[in-house]
């Protein structure tokens, strides 16, 4: 009974690995899956460099490595009641979280792991809707509301107090700040019955001023969200069959809306730019197919996960993506399936397909400028130990590795994995200086 229980477990891993996996292996990897069930609500984020994704469980703080998944550290401090919203600074030196009751902001040292503050959010601002840090690291940007009344707070760190409070008409949908830290752009909505009306605002940071509102939309507007660049932005729907749409904020001027109705599916909640502004992750909680990678400069879908991300995140650096529904996962996009280094870098890229496996696995890849004379290719199971290793070899046609091109060259590096057990294994392709890690399942 209990070997049935084990199988079981590692079939339903195995499967859930390829839910992400088969929606086009050749363009996404998964790093690694972390169950938070049943903690709810659970917030998580990216540190800017990419190398750790934070994540909020009831009144705690962790911080996990973002390539393995691996807890880091738990941090000291916890807030009163369970956390809602975070968000975490450019400088990556502070956090802000907000309580469930929308009460208090807790201003929080990453390094450390500990709270510096505690900021009570009295009358008339309450309630707490989001919160972000400037940055500079300045201020701590809040939004309120309580019944029709609704403010865009900026709250001095330094000198512990409120400098600035805007009033709006309208309740808050989403905050994002530009890039270099100059602006901030807020989605807001009224319903005036059978009407909602949503409409943008652009603010100055350094002068604290309100600049202009743009954008107007008969429906609601979603979270917002810049460009690594900060040329365009992404704008949600939370309205039935309302488009996202995408602006130029150079001129504030609507660029697209992104009008997906191959299978009915035009409400889209989150969005978020990957690298280089190549392609949107969109996303929505809970629909089956919900999340997709979209490239809007030929209106094409790249690829759909069959997973909900009530929550997303992309590491503009990286193409890592994060995404939380019942899971957090964290997956890495490889935009072309025989991708070469990119500015000189000497990093060995490869891509694994098929994912899962039954017979063998093609790696795309290109060596070091140096030649692929000190390249070469491991396969680990779960528990790290090494169960194939092919140094490579210059001369195509060696057991159990054949070249597609030639391997001083780069191309395609075919492995035999017909003699694996079933389950995952994570394979590294090094050139001595530079390695990386992917994992992938066998099948049998």
């Amino acid at each position: 009974m209990k070997k049935k229980l084990i199988l079981g477990a590692f079939i339903l891993f195995v499967m859930e690995l390829a839910v992400v996996n088969n929606a086009s292996s050749e363009y996404l990897d998964t790093l690694w899956k972390l169950d938070v069930w049943p903690s709810y609500p659970v917030f998580s984020q990216f540190t800017p460099d990419g190398n750790y994704v934070i994540v909020s469980r009831e009144n705690k703080l962790y911080k996990y490595d973002a390539l393995d998944g691996s807890l880091v550290s738990t941090f000291v401090d916890s807030c009163d009641t369970i956390i809602y919203d975070i968000y975490i600074s450019k400088s990556g030196t502070k956090i802000s979280t907000c309580d469930l009751k929308q009460e208090y902001v807790y201003l929080w040292n990453n390094s450390q792991g500990t709270i510096i503050k505690k900021i009570d959010i009295v009358a008339p601002y309450k309630y707490i809707l989001k919160t972000l840090v400037s940055n500079d690291d300045k201020y701590v940007i809040i939004s309120t509301s309580i019944a029709d009344t609704n403010y865009i707070l900026f709250y001095n760190i330094e000198e512990d107090s409120i400098v600035k409070a805007f009033r709006v008409p309208h309740r808050l949908e989403g905050l994002a700040l530009s890039p270099d830290g100059h602006y901030l752009v807020t989605s807001s909505g009224k319903l005036e019955f059978p009407i909602y009306t949503s409409y943008l605002s652009l603010y100055n940071i350094d002068s604290l001023a309100f600049i202009t509102e743009f954008g107007t939309l008969d429906g609601a507007y979603g979270a917002v969200k810049y460009s690594p660049d900060g040329t365009l932005l992404t704008c949600g729907s939370l309205s039935a069959n309302k488009p996202m749409t995408i602006w130029n904020m150079e001129n504030r001027t609507k660029v697209k809306e992104i009008d997906i109705t191959e299978d009915s599916i035009r409400t889209y909640h989150l969005g978020a730019f990957t690298k280089n502004n190549d392609f949107l992750v969109l996303g929505r909680p809970g629909i089956i197919e919900s999340t997709i990678i979209y490239n809007y400069k030929d209106d094409s879908v790249f690829t759909r996960l069959s997973i909900g991300s009530a929550k997303l995140d992309v590491c503009p650096d990286s193409n890592y993506i994060l995404l939380y529904y019942n899971y957090i996962y964290v997956l890495r996009l490889n935009p072309g399936t025989n991708q070469v280094a990119e500015n000189g870098d000497d990093s060995p890229q490869q891509v694994v397909y098929p994912n899962p496996a039954t017979e063998y696995i093609e790696i795309s890849y290109s060596p070091s400028r140096e030649g692929a004379g000190g390249v070469s290719f491991e396969i680990y199971n779960v528990f790290g130990e090494k169960v194939l290793s092919v140094p490579f070899d210059p001369t195509p046609g060696s057991t159990p590795v054949s070249y597609a091109d030639s391997p001083a060259s780069g191309g395609q590096l075919r492995v035999d994995v017909s003699g694996l057990a079933a389950g995952v294994y994570f394979c590294t392709l090094s050139n001595g200086t530079n390695k990386i890690t992917k994992s992938f399942v066998v099948l049998r």
